[in-house]
């Protein structure tokens, strides 16, 4: 990686106006990753805007004070001008510009440098002029973190970078590993380690991302996991459903679902976990696996998607209602191709 570091370091030596991109439903990663990198750079004496297609959820807000990032669905034209103005646009946490919804067209129209830092799979390699690419990594936020460490930049000193900007990094490591919990790299713990000397107080962090949930959500995730989980155990898969009903029902807001799809792989006998959520045009679709499933291989495959081996998502364009059904037959042809694949 040093190559791409060292070019990374001179464009951001080269130029002054920067923009910041990550991807449309932003989670821990994608603001703490553009949050970090924005504390950095400022930093340093650049003047960098961060942009995302649309807000964020409660759980992250902490990481944001008052108007600091421009949302695409909110002020499109000052999202527009900050692109057409921008001389390094900096890309975080999604491998492929359709990621940024909305705005694809106008960050590919776009005359500023494009640079990708990313921890997915097949990043889209002709739409970046630089790409530093690390599937490995737990999180887009380890990634940044072990680059800015390698730069002149912080001299490998973790106390080079702003305090906000170590914050804003730890809770996408936090967010984007479950808790650490999974897609951890030995890196992982290098990273905790030395924010953790350099005074990050994790559990903060971890009370503000996972403890300030209203009723309703605490309610709906038990009305989902009661009345719409179902566990196919024959296929070792759970499928649960989220739909617009339910989200009028129980109050529901943009985050509120974060890690529901996780808890079917608590069972025993469950290998891969589909949440479904209804909205207006496709459900999105999140999946986790465990042991050998991969996770990346069925969302491509079947839901328009991928993403890591454990972790990915897609999109489907069917009615909520036959998705149950859909999901089965999905999971047990797939099943079926990859054991006649061995």
């Amino acid at each position: 990686m040093r190559e791409p570091i060292e070019i990374f370091e001179r464009l951001i030596t080269e130029n002054k106006d920067i923009t910041i991109i990550s991807h449309f439903n932003p989670d821990g990663d994608a603001v703490g990753s553009i949050m970090g990198m924005k504390w950095f750079l400022e930093s340093i004496g650049k003047k960098c805007i961060p942009i995302l297609p649309n807000p964020i959820p409660k759980t992250i807000d902490f990481l944001v004070n008052g108007n600091e990032i421009l949302y695409y669905t909110l002020d499109r034209l000052k999202v527009s001008q900050a692109l057409s103005a921008s001389e390094l646009i900096i890309c975080l946490d999604f491998n492929k510009l359709s990621r940024t919804e909305w705005m694809e067209k106008e960050i590919r129209e776009a005359k500023g440098t494009k640079v990708l830092i990313d921890h997915h799979l097949s990043p889209d390699t002709e739409a970046f002029d630089l790409i530093i690419s690390e599937p490995g990594s737990s999180s887009t936020c380890e990634l940044i973190f072990k680059t800015l460490m390698e730069t002149s930049f912080t001299k490998g000193d973790v106390l080079n970078l702003p305090h906000k900007a170590r914050i804003s990094l730890a809770t996408g490591l936090i967010t984007d590993t479950n808790n650490f919990s999974n897609s951890l790299s030995s890196y992982t713990f290098i990273m905790a380690s030395e924010l953790l000397k350099s005074g990050i107080d994790f559990n903060y962090i971890t009370d503000m991302v996972q403890k300030r949930f209203s009723q309703e959500r605490i309610r709906l995730m038990g009305h989902l996991m009661s009345e719409t989980m179902i566990v196919y155990k024959e296929i070792r898969g759970a499928c649960t459903i989220l739909t617009k009903q339910d989200k009028a029902r129980y109050s529901f807001r943009d985050g509120d679902s974060e890690g529901f799809v996780n808890i079917p792989l608590t069972i025993e006998d469950v290998d891969v976990s589909g949440f479904f959520s209804e909205s207006d045009g496709f459900v999105k679709v999140s999946l986790r696996s465990k042991n050998q499933f991969s996770a990346n291989r069925f969302a491509n495959q079947y839901f328009n998607g991928g993403g890591h081996e454990k972790a990915a998502g897609g999109r489907l364009f069917i009615p909520i209602g036959e998705v149950p059904e859909y999901f089965q037959k999905s999971l047990e042809q797939f099943l079926h191709n990859e054991k006649a694949q061995q």
